[in-house]
């Protein structure tokens, strides 16, 4: 990008921004702003009658949203730099940002809604703040580049498949404090080696670990073993294609050392 296709500071429904000659995507709040930024998932409408003459009208979801820039423009930007007094960050906004790879958030953010940076298949790096409760469902699905990610300690809930295909994602330390993981919430994170489930955790979605296929160890604590089994690959084996014989499954240990440790065992 140079100087030309630069975008000059714009105003839309309470917020400022504009995209640099860099990629930059800077977003502020407008004096007049609620702290909020303008982002709709587009619908369509539908009136249908059934036998007996009643009206009903139905939405279907496109997943497609307004946004304050462009389709095409979301192909500029590199960095995402969201300033102090933006209070959300809503359904989809960030999502298919196909060239970003940083995004920074201010700890004015309280809520991070569903689908927020899904399909940013670039993104390594972002900084989630320290009043974010949950992450949302589908938040960072498909962020294929995203390494690490230092979770807030005021976190309670991880939603389903908010992190699903993050394949570069190596390690995720959960805090005491989390209440709930969802249904796959960590579905098919190759990177994943080992994972420690809080004593605060007590719902745990089903495959939230599924398809970790290099993860060996899970950590969980003692009495919560056969509850949250269903969410590791359990032992199986299975014949490639040219007669490879492979070892699939976890090892789940009680977090006690003196505890004799291994619902599922691996085979050696």
């Amino acid at each position: 990008m140079n100087n030309e296709t630069a975008i000059k500071t714009q105003k839309t429904e309470g917020i400022l921004w504009s995209i640099d000659e860099n990629g930059v995507l800077r977003i502020a709040k407008a004096p007049e702003g609620n702290g909020n930024i303008p982002v709709r998932p587009m619908t369509d409408s539908k009136t249908i009658y059934n036998d007996e003459g009643y009206e009903n009208t139905t939405f279907t979801f496109e997943g497609v949203f307004h946004k304050p820039w462009t389709y095409e423009q979301r192909e500029m930007i590199t960095e995402v730099i969201v300033e102090e007094g933006i209070i959300e960050i809503p359904f989809g906004c960030f999502s298919n940002l196909i060239n970003c790879t940083r995004i920074h958030l201010p700890d004015t953010i309280d809520r991070i809604d569903k689908w927020a940076f899904r399909s940013c298949e670039k993104l390594e790096e972002i900084d989630l703040p320290e009043k974010v409760r949950s992450i949302e469902e589908e938040c960072f699905l498909s962020c294929k580049s995203l390494r690490h990610i230092a979770l807030p300690e005021s976190l309670l809930s991880i939603g389903k498949k908010a992190f699903a295909f993050c394949d570069s994602l190596k390690e995720i330390d959960l805090l005491e404090g989390l209440t709930s993981i969802g249904e796959e919430a960590f579905y098919a994170c190759y990177g994943l080696e080992s994972v420690t489930i809080p004593d605060s955790v007590t719902q745990m979605g089903k495959g939230a670990f599924k398809s970790c296929r290099n993860m060996h160890k899970a950590y969980v604590p003692k009495d919560k073993i056969k509850e949250f089994a269903p969410a590791f690959d359990k032992y199986e084996t299975f014949r490639d294609y040219d007669g490879t014989v492979n070892v699939m499954g976890t090892n789940v240990y009680a977090k006690k050392k003196d505890i004799l440790g291994g619902l599922f065992k691996k085979n050696k």
